[in-house]
């Protein structure tokens, strides 16, 4: 279902009442973090070290989890960012295992339910304050400002929405208030396609953003049908949560004929880097803290990033490993930026795979439908799809039995999308095994497409 667009002025508009309706101060943050890009970096740190003493203090203060480890700690002792290297990591099952405890006691704004899948594959629920979201979202506006975007101007998505009912409602409300559209289907078929491509020149959107295969895909699709999108006068093409590899980086570039954008941060922490015009990955070192850790095993050039949420003190993230790894330099980018720079970044393994040889999907939707399940408060702690033919996926699940029921759930779930002839098994295993450089693939595709 596509409701009529708002125009852009409207839509702004309609931000600014939803922004008073739900606390938010997202154009308040926007403004500072506006001000922030104008200092030296050494102001900037002098700002990330300030909220890091006061985060640790009210960790100590009002979180109990963190109370337990830090009671102790002299605070006069951080004289410096490096010296947060006194606490402890956390790592996700920590996080997952401790939310009660880890939430503080005196919340410094209202509280929502965020999720995530992260290293894991299975969603994560924790709380996260207003004001750490208005930061998370000012950030990501503000690295939109580098590309002359605003709040408000209309946005086409190739994302995908929930499987349920009630989810995909809201995700259809919600898109309207925010002026955006998406196409709705995970099938990434050439009729697909055609009407994400209809809607775009129907709309006129700004910019369009994605997962990076589904862009790449939307690419060779113009490609190879003689269309391009140069009428639009796009002002970028942004991708997250996985990366698009050089060649798509291209097509995209070629049919799009803007700016191919990347964006890198996780539910938990917010925005971490976001790509200026010159093409180097900023740190948003204002409101979150980086780290990296050695990886046995891995290429000298990667290392595990540990992120520390500068602003979230309602629920205080510090020294958190999100599984993802990366490659940091000490090198400076020409736009004159202050914040530090990553060089690459390896972020989610994902796959797209085709169903009996015709309809291609993104592999996302295993997520999707994973996320139903953490809903239900099941005691899954790992997934994996294996397609082992084109019509028969295997889910590997670790954890305790999900249940007749669940079982169900993410077999019907699967039919529903993929098609009715499909076979779903469902397997139990004690652990799933990572890629050579550390990352989590939560879906590995049947080998003789590729």
């Amino acid at each position: 279902m596509i409701i009529p667009m708002l125009n852009d002025i409207y839509a702004k508009k309609i931000f600014k009442t939803l922004e008073l309706f739900s606390k938010n101060k997202i154009s308040d943050k926007l403004i500072e973090l506006k001000y922030n890009q104008k200092l030296s970096e050494t102001q900037i740190n002098e700002i990330a070290l300030n909220k890091l003493k006061k985060l640790i203090k009210h960790s100590i203060y009002y979180s109990p989890f963190y109370r337990k480890q830090y009671g102790h700690l002299d605070l006069s002792s951080f004289k410096n960012l490096s010296d947060i290297k006194q606490l402890n990591l956390l790592s996700k099952e920590e996080l997952r295992y401790n939310v009660k405890s880890i939430v503080s006691s005196r919340p410094v704004s209202l509280l929502n339910i965020a999720k995530t899948s992260g290293s894991t594959g299975i969603p994560l629920l924790f709380p996260k304050d207003v004001l750490s979201s208005s930061y998370h979202y000012a950030a990501m506006y503000r690295g939109h400002s580098w590309y002359g975007l605003n709040i408000g101007d209309r946005e086409a998505r190739l994302w995908g929405v929930p499987v349920d009912f009630k989810n995909r409602t809201k995700v259809i409300v919600k898109d309207y208030l925010l002026n955006r559209f998406r196409e709705k289907e995970y099938n990434l078929s050439e009729n697909v396609l055609y009407d994400f491509y209809c809607k775009i020149n129907k709309y006129h959107p700004k910019y369009i953003m994605g997962y990076g295969k589904m862009l790449t895909e939307f690419g060779l699709y113009l490609k190879q049908n003689n269309k391009n999108l140069e009428h639009l006068n796009l002002k970028m093409a942004k991708f997250t949560s996985e990366n698009m590899g050089l060649d798509g980086i291209n097509v995209v570039q070629e049919t799009f004929c803007c700016p191919v954008v990347s964006e890198y941060g996780s539910a938990e922490t917010g925005i971490i880097a976001f790509q200026c015009p010159n093409g180097s990955n900023h740190i948003m070192s204002d409101c979150v803290h980086i780290e990296y850790l050695d990886v046995d095993g891995s290429d000298n050039c990667f290392k595990e990033i540990v992120v520390t949420d500068l602003n979230n003190l309602s629920f205080p993230i510090i020294r958190y490993r999100i599984g993802d790894l990366v490659s940091p330099t000490n090198k400076y980018c020409s736009c004159g930026l202050p914040f530090p720079i990553i060089n690459k970044i390896q972020g989610r393994v994902s796959e797209s795979f085709t169903v009996n040889g015709q309809k291609k999907f993104h592999s996302i939707i295993f997520y999707y439908i994973m996320k139903g399940i953490s809903e239900k408060n099941t005691n899954l702690k790992q997934f994996r799809v294996i397609q082992k033919s084109e019509n028969i996926f295997s889910y590997q699940l670790v954890g305790d039995s999900v249940g007749n029921v669940i079982e169900k759930y993410i077999i019907n779930k699967t039919k529903d999308v993929l098609g009715d002839d499909i076979i779903v098994e469902i397997k139990y295993v004690d652990y799933l095994p990572r890629e050579k450089s550390g990352k989590f693939r939560d879906f590995i595709p049947y080998k003789r497409q590729y």
